[in-house]
């Protein structure tokens, strides 16, 4: 059977929106965030419940997309509202879910190793794209990992090195989980020199979704003692220093996702905080 007209109408424009590049379009700031906000509104009115059902077939593998709910069973994987969400994202900052292209953390999108280099290899005029990576070498609470990449913009040459050089060193570091190979470490090390690569090309501090997590496989339970503390901590915090010195405190022994879970956390605190102030204020 067929895709229905009226789907396939809607599947050539979101390929249209999804090409178009609209988080480095031309024009003013303004103007290319209404133009976002228009195709984020879009894009709801073109991604349907049936689209959703087929789409989720893709959750949780490599030909899509990985997720830190791969390994829930039958009743992992996230809700309709979420793969929408998120795929809205995608499509607007021009990933596929297919391919690998992004994850899914904490229900928030994370463009992984695989999209940013197709990203980047089909820039426009870009070529001869070299990326050259060392030996990591690991510290206490991660690895530095020496990186050269050099390419042709539209025949003029350019660079990015990253290395030790005398009282500089601007190796790019990486998080190191348990039982972490160096194969691992080199693929997050390749993920943050595209990172680099990308903002370099489009003139853009734009960040494509941060996370320390792993592309293939990520995982949301990481630290869970720190944050199980960091909680308690700031349960008995009766002022927003407090609170903070608790989220810095946790940060590099948490994982994205922790992060994030500590962070939605301690803003339940802070209102708490600043609505205890207000009331005796008023007394």
């Amino acid at each position: 059977m067929g895709t229905p007209t009226k789907e396939v109408t809607a599947l050539v424009r979101i390929d249209q929106i999804a090409e178009s590049n609209l988080m480095q379009a031309a024009g003013g700031k303004m103007s290319r965030a209404l133009a976002i906000a228009d195709a984020m509104q879009e894009l709801r009115q073109l991604v349907t419940q049936q689209m959703l059902e087929r789409v989720k077939f893709l959750q949780g593998t490599d030909l899509g997309f990985r997720t830190d709910r791969d390994d829930k069973g039958d009743k992992g994987g996230y809700p309709f509202e979420t793969l929408r969400d998120v795929l809205i994202e995608a499509a607007v900052r021009g990933y596929s879910p297919a391919g690998n292209e992004f994850n899914i953390i904490a229900g928030r999108f994370y463009a992984t190793k695989n999209g940013l280099e197709r990203k980047v290899r089909e820039f426009p005029g870009l070529t001869d794209l070299r990326l050259v990576e060392g030996v990591p070498q690991k510290m206490s609470d991660g690895a530095l990992v020496e990186y050269h990449a050099d390419w042709k913009l539209n025949g003029r040459p350019d660079e990015i090195r990253c290395c030790q050089n005398g009282a500089s060193d601007t190796r790019i570091a990486c998080r190191v989980n348990a039982g972490m190979g160096i194969d691992a470490i080199l693929g997050k090390a390749k993920r943050k020199m595209l990172t680099r690569i990308y903002s370099r090309l489009t003139g853009s501090l734009q960040s494509p979704g941060e996370s320390e997590q792993d592309d293939e496989r990520p995982n949301i339970v990481q630290g869970t003692d720190v944050l199980t503390k960091a909680k308690a901590e700031i349960d008995q915090s009766d002022s927003l220093q407090g609170v903070l010195d608790c989220v810095v405190w946790a940060h590099d022994m948490l994982s994205e996702a922790g992060n994030a879970e500590l962070e939605a956390y301690a803003n339940e605190a802070r209102e708490r905080i600043r609505a205890a102030r207000g009331t005796r204020s008023n007394d």
